[in-house]
């Protein structure tokens, strides 16, 4: 161990050993868990053998900030045409009203279905029937923003950021993303003070 008064480097150059991708069971908040391990100081890191010189496409996604109508209990949700057009399946406007089924996953894999139609005066994309189950189940405020993600294969998914909401809102779990600065990285100060970033070190980042 680094005797009294030893200084850790302002930056270390570390290996990812292994990453999970997961989600808070009562937020949904995403996050990852990554172990890193420190290179020893003479290693040189070739990025692009270790992380490709390619640049992978983004899938195509949405998302949206809800207004005060699209969280309260009205039971409908404003759907831009970009997503209607973009994300979810073709909408047969041949028919009068045009409407479908959009069944999408969420972070967890369970399977939500909506009722999509197009009318009013003038005409605009409705989410209905299963909005207000989705907004109740999940809680879901003013505030908080819905993402709606189409896979390559055509899957629909969704998820959800929430808002900040005040200090001591979370679980305060070790798996609570709430137990980390949201959006950012959160690292045992301990263990890198203890060790000085010898042995492997697991971090988290919140998005």
């Amino acid at each position: 161990e680094p005797g009294e008064g030893a200084k850790i480097p302002a930056s270390i150059l570390c290996r990812i050993a292994a990453v999970r991708f997961l989600a808070d069971p009562e937020t949904d908040e995403v996050y990852t868990k990554m172990s890193l391990v420190p290179l020893p100081p003479d290693e040189e890191l070739d990025f692009d053998d270790e992380f490709g010189s390619g640049v992978q496409e983004k899938p195509a996604s949405f998302a949206k900030t809800l207004t005060q109508s699209d969280a309260n209990n009205g039971g409908r949700f404003s759907v831009s045409r970009y997503c209607a057009e973009t994300i979810f399946p073709r909408l047969d406007y041949t028919t009068d009203p045009p409407v479908q089924t959009v069944v999408a996953k969420d972070v967890h894999s369970e399977v939500w279905k909506f009722k999509h139609i197009y009318r009013g005066t003038p005409r605009r994309h409705l989410l209905t029937i299963g909005w207000s189950t989705f907004v109740n189940q999940k809680k879901l405020v003013a505030g908080d923003s819905i993402v709606f993600l189409r896979a390559e294969n055509g899957d629909l998914f969704v998820g959800i950021r929430r808002a900040k909401r005040g200090i001591g809102g979370g679980s305060g779990s070790e798996w609570s993303s709430s137990s980390f600065p949201q959006s950012g990285w959160g690292i045992n100060a301990n263990t890198c003070g203890a060790t000085g970033w010898r042995t492997r070190t697991t971090i988290f980042r919140c998005f």
